[in-house]
């Protein structure tokens, strides 16, 4: 598998999904390496069911004790109730719409569930929690949420994401040894795996100061570009140095500050010249800006 080569290449996307993950411009898996989290939901601890709190969202592994399918049909979806136990009580864990995940449980089995604890006649409930076996890596540790569209579960990028994780070191670094060392970087390829990944919340921060570098680098050179061009390209038109303005300055019941004349002083050196003039005027308010 190659950086540019489709989606359609990583296990799981079809050409329906390709046309989901399209909307978020995905096209590549270039791109969705580059696709980042908007969130992370931190997975690394489990709470024991009987210290969960009404309200809380919380990560929960036990033993189902019960798998009960009811026999009624609600609205044409059938309900599974799960009667999950750990050393500590016991939870159930009721999804309405059971078509697609009856056959995903077993009595007797270990699973983990990461949803909102809620109190129903006294008893503890998670009303379609996010599931898995215990020993499913992929739903554990710092699990990162991202923005998606209808069609993309997060449990589908975060799979996607961990099948193409070891192509990182394969996207090019813009930026030079030198540059890395002297600002104090990290690697493209350990920022891209702890953006998706971390393992610690000290390497996600690492990340985030990395990929923020970038674009804070490309947004800079792009604007240093467009002066570039704008100083380079035709004369604008150069104001009269006879224009004295000074007169409506002294007309103000109040004196101008030092910066404030500088900044003056600045804007009339732009409108003499003629080269074109972009200025951005910041300040709190009330502090002369209209002035």
């Amino acid at each position: 598998m190659e950086l540019l080569d489709s989606v359609k290449e990583i296990k799981g996307i079809g050409s329906k999904k390709a046309e989901y993950l399209e909307k978020l411009g995905i096209r590549t898996v270039e791109d969705m390496l580059l696709f980042f989290p908007r969130d992370y939901e931190d997975r690394r601890k489990t709470v024991k069911i009987g210290d969960a709190a009404e309200g809380s969202t919380v990560l929960i592994k036990g033993k189902t004790d019960i798998v009960a399918a009811d026999r009624y049909r609600y609205g044409g979806k059938q309900r599974l109730r799960l009667l999950v136990t750990d050393d500590t009580g016991s939870l159930e864990v009721v999804f309405f719409n059971a078509k697609y995940v009856k056959d995903k449980f077993k009595t007797g089995e270990d699973y983990v569930f990461y949803g909102k604890i809620s109190m129903n006649f006294g008893k503890k409930q998670m009303l379609h929690p996010e599931f898995d076996k215990a020993d499913e890596k992929v739903f554990s540790g710092i699990l990162p949420v991202y923005p998606l569209t209808k069609g993309i579960s997060q449990r589908e990028m975060r799979t996607y994401q961990m099948q193409i994780r070891h192509m990182n070191s394969m996207v090019k670094d813009m930026l030079s040894e030198d540059m890395i060392r002297e600002n104090n970087l990290c690697g493209i390829d350990y920022a891209l795996e702890n953006i998706h990944f971390p393992k610690e919340k000290h390497k996600l921060l690492e990340a985030k100061y990395r990929l923020i570098f970038d674009e804070s680098l490309i947004l800079q050179t792009g604007l240093m570009a467009a002066k570039e061009n704008i100083r380079k390209g035709k004369n604008g038109i150069g104001f009269s140095k006879d224009v004295d303005v000074r007169p409506y300055i002294d007309s103000f019941q109040y004196k101008l500050t030092g910066a404030q004349l500088r900044c003056i002083d600045e804007i009339e050196k732009d409108l003499v010249s003629e080269k074109v003039m972009n200025r951005l005027i910041q300040g709190d308010v009330g502090s002369g800006k209209t002035a």
